[in-house]
């Protein structure tokens, strides 16, 4: 059975606060924290690397400064647009909920009282998916995780896909944060992977779909805009949303030569946010803005290379004292 982790607070007075409109503009975030394990090896899963004696000599030291760092990172993230931060975050690479724990209790951001959703799942290094929430605005009001199994002759478990339905400032908004299969292998061996998340992830939405739901689709999905399985199958795309279609916004910054991730000196748009038809054409509640690739210079690098590229937590073993390898990305509601 899966371990449900799911901290909601006082229920009852942030059901009060959530269902009052405030009207204005709110951001939503997604940022792939690149390892964030704790210290401790958990029996079952492949986290040996991630300990004191590991090939990443991951110490008490070390585990302290990757949260900290992460949390400046969430700090830092729309405090011009949004003083009070994102809403709503999803995070990929989590080992589980102490790190979650540890993670919204470092001073930085502990003052917005951040809220998590994660659950154990089936990935073998142990890391997953999980949500922040600012409960002051957004009450979830259901959650799962939704399984996804690799449709190969050994018919493995990939990672979960997180489902969350809740009320942001009044306005019920359903959430897919995804984390696919990397290319690790090569691009066309490990298509079928992602292919089968998509699948996984589009016949959600067609259910939700059919209530012409407000749904906001995440994640690092291994994939650029107009890749195979994130326009054929998830039917995600740069153009206005169309009926039973979602609306990429990155794919107007990835064609414009932007990215989340550096590979070889090429960009690569991973990290995406994206929004069905109802964000773009309903008059009542939030409603789409625009969107961003969070990139402020404390968190890009410019070592060897003349472009500032992410800071990343580690040159192969070596521990440099940064962030993550992917840059976070942000969309904008505005009522």
């Amino acid at each position: 059975m899966k371990t449900r982790c799911f901290v909601l607070g006082i229920l009852l007075l942030f059901t009060l606060v959530a269902c009052k409109r405030i009207p204005g503009k709110t951001a939503v975030a997604f940022y792939n924290c690149e390892n964030l394990f704790d210290t401790v090896h958990n029996a079952g899963n492949e986290d040996g690397e991630f300990t004191p004696t590991g090939k990443y000599h991951y110490t008490t030291a070390v585990y302290n400064e990757k949260l900290h760092n992460i949390a400046a990172v969430l700090a830092k993230m729309v405090t011009d647009e949004v003083p009070d931060g994102p809403a709503i975050i999803g995070l990929a690479e989590i080992e589980n909920n102490n790190v979650l724990k540890a993670l919204v209790s470092q001073s930085s951001i502990v003052r917005r009282h951040y809220h998590y959703i994660w659950y154990a799942g089936p990935d073998k290094r142990g890391i997953g998916v999980a949500l922040l929430y600012n409960p002051s605005a957004f009450l979830p009001v259901s959650s799962e995780p939704i399984p996804v199994a690799a449709n190969d002759t050994d018919n493995r478990a990939l990672r979960d896909i997180l489902y969350v339905k809740g009320v942001l400032y009044g306005d019920t908004l359903h959430l897919l944060v995804n984390h696919w299969s990397s290319r690790l292998g090569g691009e066309e061996e490990t298509e079928h992977k992602r292919a089968a998340a998509a699948t996984v992830c589009r016949n959600r939405l067609n259910m939700l779909l059919q209530h012409h739901a407000k749904i906001i689709v995440m994640g690092d999905f291994n994939e650029n805009p107009g890749d195979s399985s994130i326009i054929n199958i998830l039917k995600a795309n740069g153009n206005d949303a169309a009926s039973g279609s979602l609306y990429d916004p990155f794919a107007s910054l990835y064609n414009n030569g932007e990215g989340t991730l550096m590979y070889n000196h090429h960009w690569y748009m991973f990290d995406q946010v994206m929004v069905s038809e109802a964000f773009m054409h309903n008059t009542a509640g939030f409603r789409f803005n625009n969107v961003e690739v969070f990139k402020p210079s404390f968190l890009a690098d410019s070592h060897n290379m003349t472009e500032k590229v992410p800071r990343r937590s580690f040159a192969g073993t070596y521990w440099l004292h940064g962030y993550s390898d992917h840059f976070p990305v942000l969309m904008y509601l505005v009522e």
